[in-house]
């Protein structure tokens, strides 16, 4: 990436705000979760040491992730302009700042022993169906470059 990821601001990525809304899990609940997925101590471990080895790679694993959705056409799509089906390039271009800061941010946060993470409180993207009808939606969670 051109500058360190934690000094840019990233259009629609609120982690570290207060837009960001509390789990409304409790942690007996999350430990229960953590049971039911298999997810361990060992887990734990490794995804701490992720960020050392995550940090100088996260535009390659950007561009592998990138590859596998553009292998699919259905997956595509939402990163095509509706009319042309053209790849909407400041669209994914958005999505791909904002994936690599959860990255990066999801290995600091296990990393620095934070047992929970926030669930982001934001709506859903819009359908195939919704961004035919026009341009893409403004809101706060998802705001256009």
């Amino acid at each position: 990436m051109d500058a360190p990821r934690e000094q840019q601001a990233i259009a629609g990525y609120d982690y570290g705000t207060n837009k960001v809304a509390k789990s409304p899990i409790s942690m007996k609940e999350w430990e229960e979760l953590k049971k039911s997925a298999l997810f361990s101590e060992e887990d734990i471990v490794h995804l701490r040491l992720s960020e050392e080895v995550l940090a100088d790679h996260v535009d390659d694993l950007l561009k592998i992730w990138r590859g596998i959705i553009f292998d699919h056409p259905h997956l595509r799509a939402y990163n095509e302009d509706p009319k042309t089906h053209q790849l909407d390039s400041s669209y994914t271009e958005a999505v791909g700042k904002r994936l690599g800061q959860w990255v990066l941010d999801t290995a600091r946060a296990l990393r620095s022993g934070m047992a929970r993470l926030s669930i982001r409180n934001r709506a859903a993207p819009p359908s195939l169906e919704e961004k035919q009808d026009g341009p893409w939606p403004h809101s706060e969670s998802y705001p256009r470059p």
